[in-house]
């Protein structure tokens, strides 16, 4: 039979063991922009579902809530900026919060399927050095 003492020290240690496994992860993860835990990219999934439940025909999947560093490069062309979720948190909170009928009478529905993303991206083109930016930061009120 093992000792309560010992018993204790094997709990102890596989509880440090993972966290030690864990915490690196989710540090490297919200160190490069990649956190699933934030809270504006949670509450814009929230809305989603809320939508999706309320709203004929509204298609999540056309609807980005991440936010994420962009930084690529191919075909001729280096792309780099930040996408973010595609509503804000204040945006997100109004659909979580508004009963599913004035969602569709009051056009929110319509409006939150028009945004798709938010963020700023620059494209430059290796072979002549010109630039475009694409700016979805400036998008149109989605609620009320």
């Amino acid at each position: 039979m093992v000792s309560p003492r010992l018993s204790a020290w094997r709990r102890a240690f596989v509880v440090v063991a993972l966290f030690s496994l864990v915490f690196p992860t989710l540090s490297a993860r919200a160190s490069s922009g990649r956190s699933d835990f934030d809270e504006t990219v949670l509450s814009c999934e929230e809305a989603l579902a809320k939508l999706q439940r309320c709203c004929p025909d509204f298609d999540p999947m056309r609807v980005d809530c991440v936010d994420d560093k962009v930084d690529n490069t191919g075909c001729g062309f280096h792309t780099y900026g930040r996408v973010l979720p595609a509503y804000t948190q204040a945006e997100s909170t109004c659909i979580r919060e508004m009963p599913c009928d004035a969602l569709v009478n009051k056009g929110v529905c319509k409006r939150a399927q028009a945004i798709m993303r938010r963020g700023q991206t620059w494209s430059e083109d290796l072979d002549t050095g010109s630039t475009t930016t694409k700016n979805d930061d400036k998008q149109p009120a989605v609620c009320p």
